[in-house]
């Protein structure tokens, strides 16, 4: 089986320190993601410059 994969950065709202806002944010997009076949294989966050929080979502879905 060939998969496909998508990945989404949610910066902004971790920036500002509202962790429970990012993760509203995340459940949505995992939510409308899911709807259309993606499937959450990685969650991370992680800092880019040391001061920017972010969180990593990797999905995948079979290839048509």
């Amino acid at each position: 089986m060939k998969w496909e994969y998508k990945t989404i950065t949610i910066e902004r709202m971790m920036r500002m320190g509202d962790k429970e806002y990012a993760g509203r944010i995340a459940e949505e997009e995992c939510n409308r993601l899911g709807e259309d076949g993606w499937e959450l294989v990685v969650g991370s966050s992680y800092q880019y410059d040391g001061n920017n929080p972010r969180l990593l979502l990797i999905f995948k879905r079979p290839k048509e």
